[in-house]
């Protein structure tokens, strides 16, 4: 004997939306990069020029000095200016991230700004 087919109904699955991703600036970052640029420009308008702005600039990042080729990461006149404030920097940011700080931005509907 044919049995009945049994329709049985289904709640359709929920669509999830998909946004496009949008440009953001990374505040802690970019304020870590702050006092190598401000350094950079003062060198290269204090008429010195800019051969002599980049090769601070290179100290300032690296450490390495160009005239007597020796290093010198972490001195004290070029700790303050260039690595150090960088990796504060993007240690703020990661930190920001974990705890969701840049999520409660979001949502607050601030554009183009996270930490």
């Amino acid at each position: 004997m044919a049995t009945k087919t049994i329709t049985r109904y289904r709640n359709p699955p929920k669509r999830r939306t998909h946004r496009r991703a949008k440009t953001t600036i990374p505040l802690a970052v970019v304020a870590g990069f702050m006092p190598m640029a401000v350094r950079f420009v003062q060198n290269a308008t204090g008429g010195e020029g800019i051969d002599y702005a980049g090769k601070r600039a290179l100290e300032d990042l690296t450490g390495y000095r160009v005239e007597d080729g020796k290093w010198s990461l972490g001195s004290d006149h070029t700790s303050g200016y260039g690595l150090w404030p960088i990796l504060v920097g993007f240690g703020v940011h990661m930190a920001a991230q974990k705890f969701g700080l840049n999520r409660i931005i979001a949502r607050a509907g601030i554009p183009l700004v996270r930490i």
